[in-house]
C-alpha cells in the first residue's frame, strides 16, 4: 500500500493528474521539453511502484505443483503408518518435483486368501484439499514401510514406486507405477505383475525376477524394455528333481527370445548336489557356444 501511495504522490508532483504548472523554475522556452521528459519518467517511475504495490499485497506467480525439501519431509512426518497404512515420497524428477504417496488398505476381507481392497493416493503438498491421482489396487498382506519400494523401473531417470500386493514363501509380487512426465501422472504397468522379487540393472537396463518352486527348484527370469514394453528376453529353469533318479539329478532348461518367441537354446541334467550349469547363462551377451 506504501507504494501505492507513493505513486500517486508522483502523478501530483508532476501535473501528470492535476495538471498544476510545477515547473516554473525552468526557462520558458525549455518548459515544453522538460515537462515531456519528466512525464515520461513519471510513468515509468509509476508502473514500477504500481508494480511493486501488486507484490507487497501478496499476489505472486503460481508455481507448478511438486516441491522438494524441507516441506515434503514435513508432510510425510503428518501421515499415518500402521497396519492399514502407509506414507512415502518420490521425487519424479521432472517439473512435479517430489509428490507425496499415501496407501490406505480395507481391513475388511473379501475371500477367504484374505484379498482386500488398497487405494493409492498421489498428493501435491502444495495443495492438500484432494489428490492428484486415486490409484486402486487389491492386496494381500498389510501396510508395512518395507512393503513399498522407490526406484527406477523403466531406466527413464524419473523415479517410480511400487508396493507389495503378495507375498508367499518365497515369491513376491509387486504393483508398480510408472511415471509419465508428460502426461503428469503415475501409471499402473501391469507386466510387473508377473514378476517375482524384481531387481534393477540400470547398468545393462534389465530387470531380473526369482521365483522359488521348492528348495531346489526356481526361475530366474530377465526383461528388458523393447519398444516401451517390458519384455521376457531369458528364462532359466531348475525343474523339480527327478523321482526316478532318487531325486539325485534335475533338469535345468534356458529359453531365449528368438524372433520374438521363447524358444529353448539349451537344455541339460544336472547333479542334485553340484546344480551348476555354465554361468555364462547368466549373462544376456552369451547365447551358447564357446
Amino acid at each position: 500500500m506504501p507504494n501505492t501511495i507513493l505513486a500517486f504522490q508522483i502523478f501530483e508532483k508532476y501535473g501528470i493528474i492535476t495538471g498544476n504548472n510545477c515547473f516554473c523554475a525552468v526557462p520558458e522556452g525549455n518548459l515544453f521539453v522538460v515537462e515531456k521528459k519528466l512525464r515520461v519518467f513519471a510513468l515509468a517511475a509509476l508502473l514500477c511502484l504500481l508494480l511493486c504495490a501488486c507484490r507487497d499485497s501478496g499476489s505472486t506467480v503460481p508455481e507448478h505443483p511438486g516441491q522438494t525439501g524441507d516441506a515434503a519431509q514435513e508432510a510425510l512426518t503428518e501421515q499415518i503408518v500402521d497396519d492399514t497404512h502407509d506414507a512415502f515420497l518420490v521425487d519424479t524428477g521432472g517439473s512435479f518435483g517430489t509428490l507425496l504417496v499415501t496407501v490406505e488398505i480395507d481391513p475388511q476381507m473379501k475371500n477367504e486368501f484374505g484379498t482386500r481392497d488398497a487405494t493409492v493416493s498421489v498428493w501435491d503438498i502444495t495443495a492438500m484439499e484432494k489428490p492428484l491421482q486415486t490409484l486402486p489396487f487389491e492386496i494381500m498382506v498389510d501396510a508395512d514401510p518395507e512393503h513399498h519400494q522407490v526406484v527406477d523401473a523403466d531406466f527413464d531417470g524419473d523415479q517410480d514406486f511400487c508396493y507389495l500386493f503378495f507375498e508367499g514363501n518365497q515369491p513376491n509380487y509387486w504393483c508398480f507405477w510408472l511415471w509419465n512426465e508428460k502426461a503428469g501422472q503415475f501409471e499402473e504397468c501391469a507386466a510387473f505383475g508377473e514378476i517375482s522379487s524384481p531387481s534393477f540393472d540400470a547398468e545393462h537396463q534389465t530387470v531380473r525376477g526369482w521365483a522359488r518352486d521348492s528348495a531346489a527348484s526356481g526361475v530366474s527370469t530377465w526383461y528388458r524394455w523393447i519398444d516401451g514394453e517390458l519384455t521376457l528376453v531369458r528364462r532359466l529353469e531348475y525343474h523339480y528333481p527327478d523321482q526316478e533318479s532318487g531325486y539325485a539329478t534335475q533338469l535345468v532348461t534356458v529359453e531365449d527370445l528368438v524372433s520374438g518367441e521363447m524358444t529353448e537354446v539349451y537344455r541339460a541334467v544336472v547333479s542334485l548336489e553340484e546344480r551348476q550349469i555354465d554361468p555364462r547363462w547368466y549373462d544376456l551377451d552369451y547365447h551358447g557356444g564357446d
